[in-house]
C-alpha cells in the first residue's frame, strides 16, 4: 500500500473511521459506518485490480520472452537466434574459404 500513496491514505482513512465507529455518539455511529464499509470497499477492489493488472503484465512479459526468443528464418521457419548465428558464420567461413580458393587459381 505504501507504494500507492492515494490508496495507502485511504486506507489510514478507513481504519481511523472504523475507529471512530466505537468511539463515536449514537447518532453518528450510522454515518461513520456507511463511511467506513465504502472506504474499506475502495481499497479492497483497488487491490483486486492492482493484482489483476500485474498478473497481466507479468503474461504479456512472458509472452514478448517467447517471441523474442523464436523469431522467422528467412525459409519461413522459426529458429533460435543462436542457430541464425551459427549459420552465419558457416555462411561466412565457407564464402571466405571459396574466395581464398578462387584467388589461389588466379595465382596459378
Amino acid at each position: 500500500m505504501i507504494k500507492n500513496p492515494v490508496m495507502f491514505v485511504t486506507m489510514v482513512g478507513a481504519a481511523v473511521t472504523t475507529v471512530g465507529i466505537f468511539t463515536g455518539t449514537a447518532g453518528e455511529r450510522g454515518f461513520i459506518l456507511q463511511l467506513a464499509i465504502w472506504l474499506w470497499f475502495t481499497v479492497l477492489f483497488a487491490n483486486f485490480a492492482e493484482a489483476v493488472a500485474e498478473g497481466r503484465g507479468k503474461a504479456q512479459a512472458e509472452s514478448l520472452r517467447k517471441a523474442r526468443k523464436k523469431r522467422p528464418r528467412a525459409d519461413g521457419a522459426m529458429g533460435e537466434r543462436k542457430r541464425s548465428r551459427q549459420r552465419n558464420c558457416k555462411k561466412a567461413i565457407q564464402l571466405f574459404a571459396k574466395q581464398v580458393t578462387s584467388s589461389r587459381r588466379m595465382a596459378r
